[in-house]
This record gives structure tokens, sequence and C-alpha cells, in this order.
């Protein structure tokens, strides 16, 4: 897995429709079937957050800040962290 610390080494991102970085280090784009590895930190207790806990799968949407892209989890979306997903 990928941590933060090589996920920065790996910046510049290639090329201008690339939006991140799994947690494998490969290259996310727009329409990338993900699916959730980690949860993240800040809804780990709620239960309202289950539609993108670990093993969901979903799609990317667009990039949202930093290092985190929107995912639709079949009609609900919400910002998840590139390297907490896995490429499908």
């Amino acid at each position: 897995m990928i941590t933060e610390v090589e996920r920065k080494a790996l910046l510049p991102l290639p090329h201008g429709k690339d939006l991140g970085y799994d947690c494998e280090g490969k290259i996310l784009q727009t329409g990338d079937m993900v699916e959730v590895v980690f949860v993240e930190e800040l809804r780990k207790r709620e239960k309202e957050w289950d539609f993108c806990s670990p093993g969901r799968q979903g799609k990317v949407q667009n990039y949202y800040m930093g290092w985190t892209l929107a995912v639709d989890f079949f009609g609900q979306q919400v910002g998840c962290t590139d390297i907490n997903l896995r490429k499908l």
C-alpha cells in the first residue's frame, strides 16, 4: 500500500486528466471504478457513512480538493482520499 510520503513523491501527476493515485500507486481518472480499502478517519464510527465503508464500490466523478476525489456510490456522492481507494 502506498503511504502519504510515497504519494507526495509521485507529484506532479503525469497527465492533465489524471486525478490522483490509488493505494497501489495506480493513476485514477474520471469514470474509474474504485473500491474503498481504508475508511476515512472522520467517518469511522458514523452509521450514515456506511455507503462508503471498506469494500464498497463507486465511480470516480471528479477532483475535489487536495488528495480528495468526488466518488459516486450509486446515488450518494462523497469526497474520498485517493490513497484510501483501490482501482478496479
